[in-house]
């Protein structure tokens, strides 16, 4: 027989799984191959390609760390990148194809990712000087309101290290 604990830790493992296959990550990536074969350069509005997405990551790992934050918020942060763009939402289209639009994705992404995954609250302010003038805080309240339309609100979700963590607790449960 179970204990309650060991019910409850097994129900919310099942509950992430079963949450987990609503969220489909597609290559995004690969539809815009093709249009990069034949780009000879590349400027502030040529399309996102892997090599983009890499320096905006690494980007993103360097703002959590100057930040102090967890580094569980860069995959919470990416995972609502690749969500936004894997939705087939005729909003998104534009963002596989405008380096500055992708930036701002990712930037607000992180703002999101920290707001939902951290326990102390963002200071906009200071966060805000890390878009070099680029875009003004509207920019970034209209990108929310936008990655909460195309994921139709659907932004919680376990992260590798919350997974981990009940796994773990499992596993101490059923070797003691």
């Amino acid at each position: 027989m179970q204990s309650k604990e060991t019910v409850d830790i097994l129900g919310r493992i099942q509950s992430m799984r079963l949450q987990e296959q609503t969220f489909v990550i597609t290559d995004y990536l690969s539809r815009i191959r093709i249009f990069l074969s034949s780009e000879s350069s590349l400027t502030a509005s040529s399309p996102i390609h892997e090599s983009f997405r890499r320096e905006v990551v690494y980007w993103v790992y360097q703002v959590i760390d100057y930040l102090n934050l967890g580094r569980d918020t860069v995959e919470y942060c990416v995972r609502l990148i690749d969500l936004f763009l894997s939705s087939s939402n005729s909003l998104v289209q534009d963002f596989l194809h405008n380096r500055m639009s992708f930036q701002l994705l990712a930037m607000t992404c992180l703002t999101l990712a920290i707001k939902l995954n951290e326990s102390k609250p963002l200071d906009f302010l200071s966060f805000f000087p890390l878009a070099r003038g680029l875009f003004v805080k509207d920019d970034f309240v209209k990108m929310e309101a936008m990655i909460l339309q195309v994921l139709d609100w659907r932004v919680l979700f376990p992260t590798a290290a919350v997974r981990l963590q009940y796994l773990n607790v499992t596993l101490r449960i059923f070797l003691v």
